[in-house]
């Protein structure tokens, strides 16, 4: 049987059930009322002798996402955390989910401004991603820029150069001039510049 009690609701009734009621829920705008619905998803993989993992990964990350769409910091890094325990169980240390889940936490972290901590969550995102990409590949340039912004925010403003620089040759790269995100780097290497007394190569930017 799918559930410890015989009598029980199958899981993949409930699943789509709650799919349904999730996708009214986007439609309406009414992200909070999210949070309950994934809990009870996660309640009852929980409580199934042969639990989906998939299932309970999925539904841990929306929780995740979810709460970090409402702001709740740090309720996103608790579920986090809790997909990073299950994905290293099932996958291994450094595959490319787990450096996904390492980055979350790295941007849910940093948003409370713990830029220590966030920054280690980017470094070990960066070692898997080197794994598979080159260190010139554009899909890096994000975990270029949060490194250098966690290192600014530090007072490590050589390091935070070295990766802003990389982010935005990469930014570049990827976008040209038209990439939002290059505004943002370049904002933080003329606040950079500036800590470090250059103030031509800010005028310069």
């Amino acid at each position: 049987s799918i559930t410890k009690s015989s009598n029980a609701v199958p899981f993949e009734i409930i699943d789509t059930a709650a799919t349904n009621y999730i996708n009214l829920l986007d439609f309406l705008e009414e992200p909070h009322a999210k949070v309950g619905v994934y809990q009870l998803l996660i309640s009852v993989i929980n409580e199934n002798d042969d639990s989906d993992i998939q299932a309970l990964t999925n539904n841990l990350l929306s929780l995740a996402h979810t709460f970090r769409e409402i702001l709740e910091y740090e309720n996103a890094e608790k579920y986090y955390l809790e997909t990073l325990v299950v994905e290293q169980r099932e996958l291994g240390a450094n595959h490319a989910d787990i450096a996904i889940t390492y980055y979350n936490l790295g941007e849910v972290i940093a948003y409370q401004t713990r830029y220590s901590d966030a920054e280690k969550y980017f470094q070990k995102t960066l070692e898997i991603e080197l794994r598979e990409l080159d260190e010139d590949d554009p899909e890096l340039a994000m975990t270029f820029l949060w490194l250098g912004e966690c290192q600014f925010h530090q007072g490590n403003m050589q390091e935070a150069e070295k990766n802003l620089k990389k982010a935005c040759s990469l930014l570049l790269v990827e976008d040209g001039e038209n990439n939002p995100k290059l505004i943002k780097v370049l904002e933080l290497l003329r606040d950079v510049s500036l800590a470090l007394g250059r103030e031509v190569e800010v005028r310069n930017l």
